[in-house]
């Protein structure tokens, strides 16, 4: 029997241990590590969400999960007081005690992933847990016309606030989500061109200390101190298959600007752009069934047929042209007759 304000609710909870899948995720030593991430991506931003999957070591003082700051306001997810109280805040960069706070006594213990996810609207904040909402708070509100906001994953602006342990599947989308989408791709690897999508990284995409953001308009991030990336068993239903590379020319050169697209059955399953450096970065849901990569740059094309990874795997995958071939002749008619102003177009036969 339920009594007072007892009720039942629907909520997606981390999958059991022995159904975690292998991920590389980035690994904060709660000393001097954190992930940097670009200048101005939340700029002008006051409706937007921020989630992701952290894993605690252990509960330091005012472990931060992200911080963005310009210098008007400050804006940040913590675990605070040595304690698994989460608190998501927002206030002036220079008077912390003024900020307005969301405190939760959230009882998850360390070492088990846990999803985050903190959504601002013009009529506040609010905490999601596994998918859950938890608290919200009307005067939390971002403030409108921020300009050169720094931000930084597992750790404070100042060095401080370092986070001891593992962060993974990091995303930021410039709408408020619901509750249902929250929970609808929590479990699931994106393919980075979502509606919405303002940066994601995933820490599968990496050259050097460089973490690529998967999403569409490359804030690349940059691992800091002591940060690493490392194995982990993740809590993932379907996660996408990574495929990465370079596209170059002929004679070696990197071709920039070549559109790359991945389909299966004449369906475009994700298309980018290369880099100046002719690089690519490709998610691929349900990689693990062949489908066909092609790359389009002015009157040159690339068919490559028949790729596959398994899901969650990262493949790295070159593509160069090849020497073009030169087809002439005369189009005639049944009597023999050339025939003036025909249209010819050459054509790749779909795989059986």
């Amino acid at each position: 029997e339920l009594r007072g304000a007892v009720r039942v609710v629907e909520a997606m909870l981390p999958t059991p241990q022995d159904q975690l899948e292998q991920n590389q995720v980035v690994d904060l030593d709660g000393a001097d590590s954190a992930v940097e991430l670009p200048p101005g991506i939340f700029d002008g931003l006051t409706e937007m969400t921020v989630e992701g999957w952290v894993k605690w070591r252990r509960f330091d003082e005012a472990s931060r999960v992200f911080t963005f700051a310009d210098d008007r306001q400050r804006a940040f997810l913590a675990a605070t007081g040595s304690t698994n109280r989460l608190e998501l805040a927002v206030g002036p960069p220079t008077a912390p005690a003024e900020a307005w706070t969301i405190s939760v006594a959230a009882g998850m213990p360390a070492n088990t992933w846990v999803h985050l996810a903190c959504v601002y609207r013009d009529s506040g904040s609010s905490l999601y847990i596994n998918g859950q909402l938890v608290a919200s708070d009307a005067a939390s509100r971002l403030s409108p016309g921020r300009t050169h906001t720094a931000s930084v994953i597992g750790a404070a602006l100042e060095s401080t606030g370092f986070l001891d342990g593992q962060i993974d599947e990091f995303r930021v989308w410039g709408t408020p989500r619901s509750e249902a989408e929250i929970r609808e791709t929590m479990f699931a690897g994106l393919t980075g061109d979502e509606d919405g999508l303002v940066g994601y990284w995933d820490f599968d995409f990496t050259e050097g200390r460089t973490v690529r953001d998967v999403g569409p308009h490359r804030h690349h991030a940059t691992l800091r101190g002591s940060a690493r990336l490392v194995p982990s068993r993740f809590p993932t239903r379907a996660r996408s298959s990574r495929f990465h590379g370079r596209v170059i020319d002929r004679d070696g050169t990197p071709r920039s600007g070549a559109r790359v697209t991945a389909s299966r059955a004449d369906q475009a399953l994700h298309t980018t752009t290369t880099d100046a450096a002719g690089g690519y970065w490709l998610s691929v849901r349900d990689g693990d069934r062949p489908f066909q990569l092609e790359v389009l740059s002015a009157d040159d094309l690339i068919v490559h047929p028949g790729v596959s990874a398994r899901g969650g795997e990262t493949r790295l995958l070159d593509l160069q042209f090849g020497p073009r071939s030169v087809l002439a002749g005369t189009v005639r008619d049944a009597a023999g007759k050339p025939i003036a102003g025909v249209l010819l177009q050459l054509l790749t036969p779909r795989p059986r």
